[in-house]
């Protein structure tokens, strides 16, 4: 169904309005924001390509609300990480059990590091 993905998030496009409009109130019931680009073609019908909008964390949620059959379109590489959080370090502490070092962040995330 996913045909690759944009900064806007994985696509997907059809030829039947029907389909369109029921992939669209599928993504509206599952709170998803998306947008439609109309394509004209002198020489076949017409296409409807449907965009997530919300970027990365959209494209994310998406997949793990619905779970696409088809799992080698799941490629997120290259997509940019943006968060509205505010990350920051708080600590570094070493770890006596072996060289590790737990950092936390002003999240609360913990993350051991070699």
């Amino acid at each position: 169904m996913l045909k690759g993905a944009s900064a806007d998030g994985p696509p997907h496009s059809n030829t039947d309005p029907e389909i369109v409009s029921w992939i669209r109130r599928c993504l509206f019931d599952f709170n998803f924001s998306s947008v439609i680009e109309h394509i004209h073609h002198d020489d076949r019908k017409p296409i409807d390509v449907v965009r997530l909008k919300g970027g990365l964390r959209e494209h994310l949620r998406f997949f793990h609300t619905v779970s696409p059959a088809i799992r080698g379109k799941l490629d997120i590489e290259g997509q940019a990480v943006k968060s509205d959080a505010r990350l920051g370090v708080l600590s570094i502490e070493p770890l006596k059990t072996m060289r590790l070092y737990d950092i936390t962040t002003e999240t609360g995330i913990s993350s051991p590091t070699a």
